[in-house]
């Protein structure tokens, strides 16, 4: 039951990120034939494998919605920095997995969520608090 509902998910996520997509072709520009896809190593989302080749869940989700597209993308494993930086300042260039958060909602033009992760800060129950806590 709980792999039916991953897939009909997955399903439903990659027809609304190609339709996005689609949708947003309009502002691409004419001249411009490959979009740059930018991302960092942060596995298992995305790392680069055994073979140098960029892989894992969120990369197998870029590329299958890519490939339904006409357009030709080059996918760049970079540090988290560059990718950002690149994301913000070059055209034409896409970047995931990106946290949305209130100070990059207007940065980006968002597409679609690609999976919800929830992140922990834990420590060792023998560790002593700090007394600002």
């Amino acid at each position: 039951m709980i792999k039916a509902v991953k897939q009909v998910k997955k399903q439903t996520f990659t027809k609304c990120f190609l339709f996005c997509l689609l949708f947003h072709a309009i502002n691409f520009s004419a001249n411009a034939t490959v979009l740059t896809i930018v991302t960092e190593n942060l596995p298992p989302f995305q790392l680069l494998d055994r073979n140098k080749k960029i892989s894992g869940f969120a990369t197998d989700v870029i590329k299958a919605v890519l490939n339904k597209t006409p357009y030709q993308y080059e996918i760049g494993l970079h540090p988290w920095s560059q990718s950002y930086e690149m994301a913000q300042k070059n055209k034409n260039t896409c970047i995931y997995s990106i946290a949305r958060e209130k100070s990059r909602e207007s940065l980006f033009q968002w597409v679609g969520q690609i999976a919800t992760t929830n992140t922990y800060f834990i420590s060792l129950k023998a560790k002593k608090k700090h007394k600002n806590q």
